[in-house]
């Protein structure tokens, strides 16, 4: 883990048994080539962290390490939020 993750694990006071697990699945969806959200972990087996802002901080970990980029909002597929804006994210071609 580098400097910036663990600045970034301090922060937002972020699980890293949790964080392992949305990074890992983060990556997974990034090989797909396909646009993502947060939500699209669920389905790949990861849990709902402690705090809200861990989403936040796995995402911007990925983006540091050259994972994902950005590809802009969509409406969230979480039933919960009422189709709200959500940043939706591609893997970044290595």
């Amino acid at each position: 883990m580098t400097a910036t993750q663990l600045d970034l694990l301090a922060e937002v006071n972020v699980d890293p048994w949790w964080l392992d697990g949305a990074l890992r699945a983060i990556e997974t969806l990034a090989a797909t080539g396909r646009t993502f959200q947060a939500f699209d972990l669920l389905a790949l087996g990861v849990a709902e962290p402690d705090r809200p802002a861990a989403w936040g901080a796995a995402f911007n970990a990925a983006r540091v390490k050259g994972l994902i980029e950005s590809v802009g909002y969509a409406p969230s597929k979480r039933p919960t939020v009422r189709g709200s804006a959500c940043r939706e994210w591609r893997g970044v071609a290595r």
